[in-house]
């Protein structure tokens, strides 16, 4: 199982209705909240 998965399943059996992951690799430092490149690869 792909950690992806272990997320989603993790957070549906905490009641989640959905989860979506996306790509803040390119956002500003702003946008991202201090998160660097090289924490997200």
């Amino acid at each position: 199982m792909s950690i992806n998965n272990e997320i989603v399943s993790f957070l549906k059996n905490q009641g989640a209705d959905f989860v979506e992951f996306i790509d803040i690799r390119n956002l500003s430092s702003e946008q991202n909240q201090g998160y660097k490149r090289n924490n997200l690869e």
